[in-house]
């Protein structure tokens, strides 16, 4: 069987829906926004969203997208290194004595200094995440003989 799927034109609604698609990435409100029925959003775009003309057709979508702001992976990574490497940036603490502005020392004499903590973590925190270094781990704890209970138990209910 030949599967012409790919090469097959996509109706009008589903234009609607891959257009739709591309600005928020959300199926369900993509298909309704699309004229599809509320009831079975979800399951509409799910649908869609395996669908081999549909797939290539928001893949050619989102790369005109991409040409059209000059927007990908590589800016994105690049502006929020900028933004990190500029809150990290330590900026003296100033106060005024009488008429003039003196930097701010701490008791042993050393000068204090700030930076924007906050922002610096926020990009680094998003750094990690692209690059998979924080990862939710569920532990299990696995019972010895977990598959002699289960036998046992199904032997007990098919024996009544």
């Amino acid at each position: 069987m030949v599967d012409r799927t790919a090469t097959t034109p996509l109706t009008p609604k589903e234009e609607q829906f891959c257009a739709e698609y591309l600005v928020d990435r959300n199926g369900a409100q993509a298909a309704i926004r699309a004229g599809y029925a509320k009831k079975s959003a979800k399951v509409t775009a799910s649908r869609l969203l395996t669908k081999a003309n549909v797939k290539a057709h928001l893949a050619g979508l989102s790369s005109e997208v991409k040409k059209k702001t000059l927007v990908d992976a590589e800016y994105v990574i690049g502006g929020i290194k900028e933004v990190v490497e500029r809150c990290m940036q330590r900026v003296p603490v100033m106060v005024t004595i009488g008429t003039h502005r003196v930097q701010l020392q701490n008791e042993d004499g050393q000068g204090v200094w700030t930076f924007d903590a906050a922002g610096a973590n926020r990009g680094l925190e998003n750094l990690g995440k692209h690059l998979k270094l924080f990862t939710d781990r569920l532990e299990v704890e696995i019972i010895d003989n977990l598959a002699e209970r289960l036998k046992a138990a199904r032997l007990r209910r098919a024996n009544g």
